[in-house]
């Protein structure tokens, strides 16, 4: 079972859920046109969403 968080001296990890997170403003954050979008997600193996309400058919 992953843990809900994990720390060290310099790095905070929070999971991620429905119940934590905005998946709106989470969306207008990393979408495709959201400036610095290539730093944030340049090690990242996943497809880009075409729209917000993608999020619910990967966020379940």
């Amino acid at each position: 079972m992953v843990p809900e968080t994990v720390e060290t001296d310099r790095l905070r990890l929070k999971r991620l859920s429905l119940d934590t997170v905005d998946t709106l403003a989470l969306y207008e954050h990393v979408n495709s046109s959201a400036p610095h979008i290539d730093g944030i997600t340049r090690y990242l193996s996943w497809d880009e969403r075409e729209s917000a309400e993608d999020r619910d058919a990967v966020s379940g």
